[in-house]
Parts: C-alpha cells; sequence; structure tokens
C-alpha cells in the first residue's frame, strides 16, 4: 500500500535572543537549531530526511518566521 505524499511541512522559526535561530514544525515531531539562517535551512532539509527516511517525504518544506513586536502605547 503506497502511502499518500505531504505537500509541504511548516516549521515555526523563532530568532533566539542570544543570537541564532529555533525551528519547530507543529505536524511532526522535528526541532533543529542553528547559528545562521543559512544553517538552519541546511540543518531543517537533513532532519526531515531523517525522520522521513522510510517513508515518502514532503514535496517542501516552509520556514515561517515568527516575530513578535511589542509596541508600547503611552
Amino acid at each position: 500500500m503506497d502511502l499518500p505524499v505531504m505537500s509541504e511541512i511548516v516549521f515555526d522559526v523563532i530568532r533566539e535572543d542570544l543570537g541564532g535561530y529555533a525551528a519547530d514544525c507543529a505536524t511532526e515531531e522535528l526541532s533543529v537549531m542553528a547559528d545562521s539562517w543559512k544553517e538552519l535551512r541546511e540543518s531543517v532539509k537533513a532532519a526531515v530526511e531523517r525522520h522521513f527516511q522510510n517513508g515518502p517525504k514532503p514535496v517542501s518544506v516552509r520556514l515561517h518566521l515568527v516575530r513578535d513586536d511589542i509596541i508600547s502605547m503611552e
């Protein structure tokens, strides 16, 4: 029986206070940390490859940069 192919997997990415990035996937148990955006992309790709090594993997990965911006109204 063929398993369905997931079209996309999404990671929410935050910029860490001390530098670097942390990425978490809500649909799979995947988390990645990296010092640069380039390193994050490479690490996410490797993590997804490992996670789906025994079955069909997603067609694409979306890195969703989440940013908190607090505006004082005083």
